[in-house]
């Protein structure tokens, strides 16, 4: 298990350093080389599929992800009994939201169109909507790892849970892009929010095994001590 926990802890570093390097190179307010390199690849394809960007850009939305991880926590807990796993998905997508929240106050980084708006369920606030990192991306991309996670635990197919865990990756993929073809984010913004998605996952999948490994023992050191009783008593 520790060998784990060290290749889980191994890789939130590597994200987390990663995130710093594009974060020091992604200029405060304007684009940087990186963002201006990435732009030119989708130079002219926004005008074409910009419609269905929207609607990809729309499951990575808050209310969206609040939902679907909303019925994924029941789903955990009335069907499977799986409440700590259920907690775990709390757990990931709450500290992701706050994280991503506190990540653009420190930053205050403009977006490509300034925006001082946010919206949830058709409803408009007036409040500054920073740009880095972005919130659709860091959202997407925790909750489809924890569906992918939860895929490679529950499926028993092989084939299913590779190709599954592909469809997810690209979805992702796309709902990040969809970002910058409508012009909400720099490619920066996309890229640091899986960076720091990625440290965030792995930084909560190695808390979570530890705590379930300690419940697992006692669970059996309980069991043991109920089995010595029994036998005792006989």
């Amino acid at each position: 298990m520790w060998r784990s926990i060290t290749i889980l802890l191994l890789i939130s570093i590597s994200a987390t350093v990663m995130f710093t390097l594009i974060a020091i190179s992604a200029n405060q307010h304007t684009a940087s080389v990186i963002d201006a390199v990435i732009s030119n690849w989708f130079a002219g394809a926004e005008y074409d599929l910009s419609e269905v960007m929207s609607w990809i850009s729309f499951l990575g939305s808050g209310e969206v992800l609040m939902i679907f991880t909303a019925l994924l926590m029941l789903w955990l807990g009335l069907k499977k009994k799986a409440y700590a796993q259920s907690l775990f998905v709390a757990a990931v997508m709450g500290g992701g939201v706050l994280l991503n929240l506190a990540l653009k106050f420190l930053f205050q980084r403009g977006r490509p169109e300034d925006s001082s708006y946010f919206e949830i369920f058709g409803y408009t606030f007036e409040w500054v909507s920073y740009s880095f990192p972005s919130g659709h991306a860091m959202r997407a991309f925790l909750f489809w790892a924890l569906i992918i996670y939860l895929i490679w635990l529950y499926v028993r197919q092989t084939r299913a849970k590779i190709i599954f865990s592909l469809l997810f990756v690209l979805l992702t993929l796309f709902i990040g892009s969809s970002r910058v073809m409508l012009d909400a984010h720099f490619p920066t913004d996309i890229l640091a929010a899986f960076a720091i998605s990625l440290a965030w996952f792995t930084l909560c999948l190695a808390g979570f095994q530890i705590f379930y490994d300690k419940r697992l023992r006692k669970e059996r050191g309980n069991r043991l001590k109920e089995s010595e009783n029994l036998y005792g008593r006989s």
